[in-house]
């Protein structure tokens, strides 16, 4: 899939704040779902906002989130900071303008931590809110996006298990070769029906032959149900990978147990 071409307004809609200084923001709305995919193929998103018709003066934030499946959970790229550049005051009357990017090197390894870089997973959204300051308000906003930086050669869904237990599996043998095929691997992992407090470990292994792996040492972290893990682990594939490339996990605690699924999004960073 190629970088998509010039820019689409994915967002066009009429937003709400909240209606005082203790709720200041209104419901959160989304971008089209038409454009999850599309928001998804490319590596890096530029963003240009124009927020217009604003009955009351007041503040404008913007959070990009991302999902291995559209029709189950999302996770926020940037956990409660919103997009970078696209944040701050909205005056009335006129015409307010945000420009911001969606961007690898500012994109934390796992949200809400302060270690920087990794590619997302295969979709994205936009979530969109007006916050309430002197007085609840409504505007329009509109918001253009345009890929850049390479693009997503596949989104799949490598495993979906019921585990039991702290036993180590792995993804299909069939899946190793391509794998080891793009510049970027992103992996996202999603938990449901967890019991008691396990941790999950994903481990990232590499092999030549097929027959002999060498599976990296993970960080144990903390699951719950119902939730996205985006970017658990992600890894370039410049830096010597002997040609095989697999993904194990493995629960730990007392009699763990946690339906699993886990995908897997890989990305060139050539344009074109």
């Amino acid at each position: 899939m190629r970088v998509p071409p010039g820019s689409q307004l994915v967002f066009n809609q009429v937003v709400q704040s909240g209606s005082n200084a203790l709720n200041p923001n209104g419901t959160f709305l989304k971008s089209d779902p038409k454009f999850n995919d599309w928001l998804g193929k490319a590596n890096d998103l530029r963003l240009f906002v124009v927020v217009d018709r604003a009955t009351a003066s007041g503040t404008f934030v913007a959070f990009m989130e991302e999902a291995g499946d559209e029709e189950l959970a999302w996770t926020s790229t940037y956990a409660e900071a919103g997009i970078p550049g696209l944040g701050g005051t909205v005056l009335s009357p006129g015409e307010t303008i945000f420009a911001g990017s969606d961007i690898e090197s500012a994109r934390p390894t796992y949200p809400g931590i302060s270690v920087f870089g990794r590619a997302s997973l295969g979709y994205r959204r936009l979530s969109v809110g007006l916050g309430f300051t002197t007085a609840q308000f409504t505007a329009r906003v509109r918001i253009w996006a345009s890929g850049h930086n390479g693009y997503r050669r596949f989104h799949r869904l490598l495993l979906m298990e019921r585990l039991e237990g702290t036993g180590f599996i792995t993804t299909p043998n069939e899946s190793c070769a391509w794998l080891a095929g793009p510049d970027i691997l992103t992996v996202g992992v999603q938990t449901d029906e967890v019991v008691g407090s396990p941790t999950l470990s994903i481990f990232q292994g590499q092999s030549a032959n097929g027959r002999i792996w060498v599976d990296g040492t993970p960080g144990p972290f903390s699951i719950v149900s119902g939730i996205v893990y985006a970017g658990g682990i992600s890894t370039s594939n410049s830096g010597g990978n002997p040609g095989l490339m697999r993904f194990g996990l493995q629960l730990a605690g007392t009699n763990p147990a946690a339906t699993v699924r886990l995908w897997v999004t890989g990305r060139d960073v050539r344009s074109g």
